[in-house]
């Protein structure tokens, strides 16, 4: 058995990783094209569409990808396309009526796992191998200056592994986004209004985020209004979360999250921002609550001295009693890429969500994290969520190499409240001592990843974790388990 599982594993690794290697083939091709010059090269530089405009184009959510660099006079003096991005460009803002375009893309993702003590619900002591494969395609129709229709297909899939898939690792064919849109300038800024199934995405993603790194992603259906201008933008929204359930997806009509977040663009390179949320889960199968989180953000973005703080309260109330909780980020770092070789960038921070330490006296103190992306703060194992924990962490990145970058981050976890849960990425409470004898020290987690980005269109990235069991994580474990765990993962993407 155990020489049938060696073989296995070297099966699925060696396939995974002769796939990635097979998407990377065209980028040789890709790269000998850099440098051509585009047809207008006597135009003008302020006419030309910069070299951070065309290779900045995809965003966090494809609803918003940016390729206006297509209408103006020249792409950069020196064209950085290469021949598939220029093919791919031929896709975006295509001309199929007066005042009509039509604008076609998606992405491909294929991802590798090995994991060792890890399991379904994190840290249960399982193994387990498998690849992880995801295909996004959609379709952005434009209508004259003020209408819009957005359709966004997904399907996550997951071959091999001894163990069920996690819920944010397979859908079938499913619409990921499907709206229609109204937008039209209005005292000088421009108003925009939205209704169907859409991802959400704001500030760092603490707390709202379509979960990239999740294989099905997270999108919401309902409405969303808003206002920018050249100083600020606000948003509003009031939707319900996609569900996922037997490798389908609907509307979750039990859980209603709307919100507001402001955004003020008057001090150039720092990201200033507030928000009020609300959440009310009236769902009998889950903590049904109703509560506010108001918050803010301040971070600076440029020069050698970077720092970011980000802070929330949440009060309401569920079935435990009032809720009173909190959330703190403090980090800061210093950014070498513009002056030193290889680019190094070092960077501390602070994390802090609050815990209950008592459950008699009608309060409710765990934090709750709400849409987050976890994966990029709380180490790439996805043990911990934003929910009773202090968490400190140090990260250092360099660029040995123009296309490549590589990152050495490590994180030391601790509970907030000891008599609380440790809580996993997904929010979901994996172990407790209620008496608090095992103490707070949850364990450290190494993190490194290697990124090999030759283009805008094509990405490859190369993952390893090692989580040590503290002594909470070591106390509280089942018979046969030691509560340390190893990741590895290899990723590919294409763009188009």
């Amino acid at each position: 058995m155990r020489s049938y599982n060696k073989h296995r594993s070297f099966t699925l690794f060696s396939t995974a990783l002769l796939a990635a290697s097979l998407l990377a083939l065209p980028v040789s091709q890709a790269m000998g094209e850099q440098g051509t010059k585009a047809a207008q090269t006597d135009a003008k530089a302020a006419e030309c569409a910069s070299d951070k405009a065309v290779k900045g184009a995809y965003k966090g959510v494809f609803y918003a990808n940016d390729f206006d660099y297509l209408n103006a006079s020249c792409i950069t003096p020196n064209d950085p396309r290469g021949a598939v991005e220029k093919a791919t460009d031929a896709l975006k803002q295509i001309d199929i009526a007066p005042a009509i375009t039509l604008s076609l893309g998606g992405e491909m993702r294929l991802r590798y796992h090995n994991e060792n003590n890890i399991g379904s619900s994190r840290l249960d002591g399982r193994d387990d191998e498998f690849v992880l494969t995801r295909v996004r395609a959609y379709a952005d129709i434009q209508i004259t200056d003020y209408f819009r229709g957005y359709v966004e297909m997904i399907d996550a899939r997951k071959s091999g592994g001894a163990l069920p898939p996690r819920g944010i690792e397979v859908v079938r064919t499913d619409v990921l986004n499907g709206f229609g849109e109204f937008h039209a300038p209005v005292a000088n800024g421009r108003v925009m209004v939205r209704a169907g199934r859409q991802e959400l995405l704001f500030g760092a993603q603490r707390l709202i985020s379509p979960l990239e790194w999740g294989n099905t992603r997270r999108s919401f259906d309902g409405f969303r209004a808003s206002y920018e201008s050249e100083r600020f933008a606000i948003d509003g929204w009031f939707v319900n979360p996609r569900a996922i359930s037997d490798r389908s997806s609907s509307r979750n009509s039990k859980i209603d999250f709307s919100g507001l977040y402001g955004q003020y663009f008057g001090l150039p390179g720092h990201a200033v921002e507030v928000y009020a949320l609300h959440l009310d889960v009236n769902d009998p199968f889950a903590l049904q609550s109703q509560f506010w989180t108001v918050g803010g953000r301040v971070a600076d973005q440029k020069g050698l001295v970077r720092w970011e703080v980000e802070a929330a309260r949440q009060t309401g109330n569920n079935k435990d009693g009032d809720i009173s909780a909190w959330m703190l980020t403090i980090s800061a770092g210093l950014d070498f890429s513009q002056s030193l070789p290889f680019s190094p960038q070092l960077s501390v921070a602070y994390d802090r969500a609050s815990g209950d330490g008592d459950d008699t006296d009608g309060k409710a103190r765990t934090f709750n994290q709400l849409f987050p992306l976890g994966h990029a703060y709380l180490g790439s194992m996805d043990l911990i969520g934003r929910q009773n924990i202090e968490a400190f962490s140090a990260k250092l990145s360099a660029k040995p190499y123009k296309r490549i970058t590589t990152a050495l981050i490590f994180h030391d976890f601790n509970l907030a409240k000891s008599t609380d849960a440790l809580y996993n990425a997904g929010g979901a409470a994996i172990r407790r001592d209620a008496a608090g004898a095992a103490g707070t020290n949850v364990g450290q987690e190494l993190d490194a990843t290697i990124t090999y980005t030759p283009s805008r269109w094509y990405n490859l990235q190369l993952g390893y974790g090692r989580f040590w069991a503290g002594r909470f994580v070591k106390e509280t474990n089942g018979i046969g388990v030691s509560g340390n765990a190893d990741f590895f993962y290899l990723q590919s993407i294409i763009r188009f």
